[in-house]
């Protein structure tokens, strides 16, 4: 279920704007940070069914290893949050 999570259009403090896409691990959605309104990023939030600790851990290196690298090709990594409906990144 993608859309666990978005309640009146947010994901914890983010606005969402729309989904931009669902892959292996989760969907991205286009989402506004309300502190910094010109800001859009993506917001990524592993699949439910994919709770379990190896593939959180597996969610998690993913945010360590885009957190250090600087390159235009590659996101960079904001933020690293857990909610109730579970672990996402920014």
């Amino acid at each position: 279920d993608y859309a666990r999570g978005v309640s009146s259009g947010r994901i914890g403090r983010w606005e969402v704007v729309r989904e931009l896409g669902q892959g292996g691990m989760g969907a991205v959605w286009e989402v506004r940070d309300p502190e910094l309104p010109g800001r859009r990023l993506a917001l990524k939030r592993l699949r439910a069914d994919l709770a379990g600790a190896e593939d959180l851990l597996r969610f998690l290196r993913e945010a360590e290893l885009l957190a250090r690298v600087r390159h235009a090709g590659v996101v960079a990594v904001h933020a690293a949050e857990r909610d109730a409906a579970g672990p996402f990144l920014v």
